[in-house]
């Protein structure tokens, strides 16, 4: 929105990505993903956030025609990742 973006958010729950972002000339689709600290991995001084990269609802990975990018947050660090879905295609879980 700052870049000048349009930013749209599908009704209902039923496309596999949250936003729509209208670059001007591309519209782009944006899956967001969040965390917490892992508890069972990682320390305090260097901890590990899990990200599950399937559709909740199909319990499958996403495809190139389903989202573009993700973005992936880390809730108590107040990060935010934005990664191409190119670069992680049929991985079910990433750590930060």
């Amino acid at each position: 929105m700052e870049e000048g973006f349009v930013v749209s958010q599908p009704m209902g729950d039923k496309s596999p990505y949250d936003f729509l972002i209208d670059n001007g000339e591309d519209i782009l689709k944006v899956q967001v993903k969040s965390s917490r600290w892992n508890e069972n991995e990682g320390t305090q001084k260097s901890p590990k956030y899990e990200f599950t990269l399937k559709h909740s609802k199909r319990n499958t990975t996403y495809e190139s025609h389903d989202v573009d990018f993700f973005g992936l947050v880390v809730i108590p660090r107040r990060i935010i990742s934005i990664v191409p879905q190119k670069a992680i295609d049929g991985v079910t879980k990433a750590n930060v």
